[in-house]
């Protein structure tokens, strides 16, 4: 019956082409990588006009983010998708890795992306601060709660001083201190 209604929703969304977001927050919750690679299949072989996509709190991991990443940059993929929240899905350094991937791709359209309460660390504010760096259509990012410190909040700060940076609104809140301290030591 699970299995029924999973391809029920998938078949449905394939259909409606009024659909602008979907709110899938805590809603693929402990399903398997092979319900995880179905959804993002599903999202990103139909010509689904999904704009924001919110998968917040699924626990995908860094195996999921990457099956996501990897969806993005398929030459079949047609999803114009701006705003994307991964946020509390236990994303670390490899998931950041394939994001980023992904951000720098020539598929991606991506503007909003919201890691809010992830694992992504100094070396995952490194991979995601060479991608802002290099000229990916991010405007805005949340890394509130993402274990970043002295080391990834000077990356970062590096990264937004770079002509091909667009990023307008960069959310670090739980280091807020801590990212004040970074800038002005970085660049006084």
């Amino acid at each position: 019956a699970e299995y029924m209604g999973r391809m029920s929703c998938m078949s449905c969304m394939s259909c409606n082409r009024s659909c602008m977001s979907w709110d899938l927050y805590s809603g693929w919750k402990g399903k398997t990588g092979e319900d995880m690679s179905a959804l993002f299949l599903a999202l990103t072989s139909n010509p689904i006009p999904i704009h924001v996509l919110k998968l917040g709190n699924n626990e995908i991991g860094d195996e999921g983010a990457a099956q996501f990443a990897n969806a993005i940059q398929s030459a079949d993929c047609s999803l114009p998708l701006k705003e994307l929240h991964l946020d509390h899905n236990h994303i670390g350094v490899h998931g950041a890795k394939h994001i980023c991937a992904a951000l720098l791709s020539n598929k991606c359209s991506l503007t909003h992306l919201d890691l809010f309460d992830n694992r992504i660390g100094d070396e995952g504010a490194n991979i995601i601060a060479t991608a802002i760096g290099s000229g990916c259509s991010l405007v805005v990012l949340n890394l509130r709660h993402t274990h970043i410190g002295d080391k990834g909040a000077c990356d970062i700060a590096t990264a937004c001083q770079s002509e091909r940076c667009s990023l307008e609104d960069l959310d670090l809140a739980s280091e807020w201190f801590l990212v004040f301290c970074v800038f002005s030591s970085c660049y006084m």
